[in-house]
């Protein structure tokens, strides 16, 4: 196969690969801003979290106070004292898996914005670059019987996709 048809080839395969998922990009600005609006949902129950486990401890304080100013029993002193570390337990738990996950979704949908930003960037490719190759294709396969096969570099819901023309 010769070197220019080769190159021609892969740039075509690579703009129609590109323009294809500029499409589907496109189509999927309605589960951005239903991210955007999870991440903010997201972080404002983490910041709820956060002042309720400050009012809790505040609680707490209290109460060592007045225990330690002998306004308040032992055996009551250490019921209330339980329920507020539990209380405390139960909302640093709550905190932790709505950290984790806000950090899934900001990964994904930095992760996406990434993706749009060099589709756009190379979305008009009028030549093969090192550059343009670097970035989007993993291995090209060329057969005798003038079938190509394009490995990319970007992924297809989390693995590799490829192309074939022949």
């Amino acid at each position: 196969m010769n070197a220019d048809l080769l190159e021609e080839t892969v740039l075509f395969m690579l703009n129609k690969e590109l323009m294809l998922r500029g499409n589907a990009m496109r189509q999927k600005e309605n589960l951005f801003s239903f991210q955007k609006a999870g991440i903010h949902a997201l972080k404002r129950k983490l910041d709820g979290y956060r002042q309720e486990k400050k009012q809790v401890q505040a609680q707490k304080d209290t109460l060592y106070e007045k225990y330690a100013l002998a306004k308040l029993p032992v055996t009551e002193y250490q019921r209330k004292a339980i329920e507020l570390t539990e209380q405390l337990s139960s909302l640093s738990v709550l905190e932790e898996e709505a950290t984790q996950k806000l950090v899934r979704l900001e990964d994904e949908y930095q992760k996406i914005e990434e993706d749009m930003k060099q589709i756009i960037r190379y979305s008009h490719i009028e030549e093969l670059t090192q550059e343009v190759v670097d970035t989007f294709i993993r291995r090209v396969y060329a057969y005798k019987d003038k079938r190509v096969e394009i490995e990319w570099n970007f992924s297809v819901d989390q693995g590799v996709s490829q192309s074939k023309i022949t």
